[in-house]
């Protein structure tokens, strides 16, 4: 058993030029095919803005009517202490 794990390391051995992996490179990475889940467990889109595509700008009225429309409703009146 000695003599086969001395050599298991030459079995692994492969020939030619190393090749050089960039882990922080995210130029090929679709960041737009990543989805996570709510709390309730539903899928969440992500996001396609972009900041060197869009202009956040011209997106604010947008963004502000789109929030306006998913905020609660709220009675004020119909609370009680």
């Amino acid at each position: 058993m000695a003599e086969i794990t001395k050599n298991m390391w030459k079995n692994n051995i492969k020939t030619g030029p190393r090749k050089r992996n960039d882990f922080l490179d995210v130029s090929t990475e679709d960041f737009s095919k990543h989805f996570t889940h709510s709390i309730e467990g539903k899928l969440i889109n992500p996001s396609t803005f972009n900041i060197f595509r869009d202009s956040l700008k011209n997106m604010r009225k947008e963004l502000h009517a789109r929030l306006v429309a998913n905020l609660p409703d709220m009675n004020l009146n119909d609370v009680s202490s």
